[in-house]
Order: structure tokens, then C-alpha cells, then sequence
């Protein structure tokens, strides 16, 4: 299904005697981002029908766009190249509210900003400066990517996480806010502790967000961080690097607990937990991360079950675990917990 429709009038020529500043497919493309209204234009010499018209500039001042008000005669020649950066962010923002995701100002906001290097102090200070036939290009590149469900978070490669950036990909799960609550709890476990320096195991790391929060925020801590995916280790690895704590954090390699050297005092994990018959139904961004950071199997359970049984010899005295899980496992997930831990 294409992306937007296509006028039917062919663009104007340039002229001869003026050379086009702008590459042809760039002002088709941004034309794109310019939805026109229908409405009756003049077309001929009498005639009157409904029309979308476009115009190719040929010159940097010459409109973008002829847009055709709805019972109107008039056209209004309103856009002109150059664009400044709000125009260019609303018209991403309103064709991205067209296409279904939400949140498009912000999400227009962080496309623009990803491509300019901008933080956001400096993208409100910038809104009237002009842009780039470069910058005009990527941005409209990655929106277009946007609009085909593809994870805002994949596009720009970064996710903020327990007030940090972590680098993201597609062989990784994007970290949520509400994983957070398993930092909190983690930190919490560690000031109640009665050893300064506790021990922590992160299963199923991914982009090794929660371990390298825990490490930053329990500077005393020694922290492992396991995975079966190679390519997940290695962007945890960048993102324990970039944020200093490389030298507090061993990546391994393997099955959930198999891979830990000694028992530890705390084990935290994300694993997949959602049921694997439910998974055809998720929204499309989902789809697009890792199946196996997401199917928990029959009902959702088979990696939760698998981690409570290895966790008690993998823990130390007065040992505790953290497992994320949806609401609705609860009682069968703090079921399977008093099986596996019945003295606890």
C-alpha cells in the first residue's frame, strides 16, 4: 500500500534559464508531507473539478506547494523552500498522526532531534532557524520508517532507561518504564542488606539495562549479566562501557542461571512472559523485537518456571529474586514461587 498518493498532474518543467537548487526527489518527498485539501480549482478555462495540484520549485522561494482551499478559487502559495525546522517537525508530526502512532509530536520532536544531534533545549531554541535539503531528507527517510511501525527506539538506536541512554537494536527488547520498578526494588533489597557489597545476577540482559542501572546506582556491587544471544551481549557490553562500569559487570554467555560461577545474593530478571498463542495479536511495533525476549511459552510461564527452579542453589543465605511478569500471572507465578521455595 503506498505511503501517500501520488497527484496526477505532472510537475512543471524547470525553466531554462534557472537552475533547481533542490534534488527533484527531495521536493516530491517533502510535496508528501504536505497533504493537500480538496476543494475546486480552476483547471482549464471554465471547468471546475475537484484537484490536488502540485508544484515542483524550481528556485529556492518559489512555493512547495499550490494548495486548493476547500469552495475556494484562490491558491494559496503559503509553502516555500527553505523550511525552518517547526515547519518541517509539523508536517512529520501531522503525518504521523495520520498514519495511527501516537504521540506524534514527540515522537516528530525526537526523529528531528536525532538527526540534527540536537538536545532539546537547543531544537526549541532552533524552531525558526532553516534546515538542510540533507537534514530534510534523512528526517523524512526516518519518518517514513516510522510510519511502517518500525520501533521509534530501533530508528534512533537509543532508549532512556532509570534516567540513563542505553543503545538499542533489534536483537534486543526494548527496555519500558515499568522494568523500572525492578531497579527500585533491587536498590531497595541492597540498602536493607547487611553486606556492603552484594552480588547481583541480571538474567536474560538484553541491552543490559537493568544490570548497568543497579551497577550505577551500587557503585560496591559486582553485577552478572546473562544471555543466550551473542548479539544482545555485545550491545550490553557498549552500554555497560559507555556508562563506566565494564569493570563491574560480567557478560555471560547462556541459558538463564546456567552460566553463573557462584551463588549470589540477588537475582533479578525480565524474562518473556507473554503466552506464545497471544503473541500474532501483539501490536505491530512488538512484533518487530526479538521473539525470544517475548514468548514465554504455553499461558506465558515455561522461562518463568525454568528460572525458579534454578534459582535457590544459584542464591546465598537470605538470597532474594526478582521476576517481572504480567498482572494477570500473579497468583500462578507466586504459586510456582512457594513450590520452588517453600521455606521462604
Amino acid at each position: 500500500m503506498p505511503l501517500f498518493s501520488k497527484s496526477r498532474r505532472k510537475p512543471s518543467q524547470p525553466e531554462p534559464d534557472c537552475q533547481n537548487p533542490f534534488p527533484l526527489d527531495l521536493l516530491t518527498r517533502v510535496s508528501k508531507f504536505f497533504p493537500p485539501r480538496r476543494g475546486k480549482a480552476r483547471m482549464g478555462v471554465k471547468s471546475q473539478m475537484q484537484a490536488r495540484l502540485f508544484s515542483i520549485p524550481i528556485h529556492p522561494y518559489r512555493p512547495l506547494m499550490e494548495e486548493v482551499r476547500d469552495g475556494g478559487d484562490e491558491i494559496q502559495n503559503d509553502r516555500q523552500l527553505p523550511l525552518t525546522l517547526q515547519q518541517i517537525a509539523l508536517r512529520i508530526a501531522d503525518t504521523l498522526a495520520t498514519h495511527g502512532i501516537p504521540d506524534s509530536n514527540l515522537e516528530a520532536e525526537v526523529l528531528l532531534r536525532y538527526v540534527l544531534k540536537y538536545d532539546r533545549a537547543r531544537f526549541y531554541a532552533s524552531l525558526g532557524e532553516t534546515i538542510s535539503t540533507e537534514n530534510i531528507e534523512c528526517a523524512l527517510s526516518l519518518a517514513e520508517r516510522r510510519i511502517g511501525h518500525e520501533p521509534l527506539a530501533y530508528i534512533t538506536q537509543h532508549r532512556e532507561f532509570y534516567g540513563l541512554g542505553f543503545c538499542v537494536a533489534p536483537a534486543v527488547l526494548i527496555p519500558r518504564q515499568e522494568t523500572e520498578l525492578l531497579v527500585d526494588e533491587a536498590l531497595k533489597f541492597a540498602a536493607e542488606s547487611r553486606h556492603s557489597n552484594i552480588s547481583v545476577a541480571d538474567i536474560g540482559t538484553g541491552s543490559g539495562a537493568i544490570a548497568v542501572s543497579v551497577a550505577v546506582n551500587l557503585p560496591h556491587a559486582k553485577v552478572y549479566a546473562t544471555d543466550c544471544s551473542t548479539e544482545a551481549l555485545e550491545i550490553a557490553d557498549h552500554n555497560r562501557r559507555k556508562h563506566g562500569v565494564a569493570d563491574r559487570i560480567t557478560l555471560l554467555e547462556g541459558d538463564l542461571l546456567a552460566p553463573l560461577p557462584l551463588p549470589v545474593d540477588l537475582i533479578v530478571s525480565n524474562p518473556p512472559y507473554i503466552a506464545s498463542d497471544l503473541l500474532p495479536g501483539l501490536p505491530s511495533e512488538v512484533q518487530r523485537e526479538p521473539q525470544l525476549a517475548l514468548d514465554g511459552g504455553k499461558e506465558g510461564l515455561e522461562v518463568i518456571s525454568r528460572l525458579l527452579k534454578q534459582a535457590l542453589p544459584n542464591l546465598k543465605a537470605g538470597g532474594s529474586i526478582l521476576i517481572e511478569s504480567s498482572p494477570e500471572q500473579l497468583d500462578v507465578v507466586s504459586d510456582l514461587a512457594r513450590a520452588y521455595f517453600p521455606d521462604a
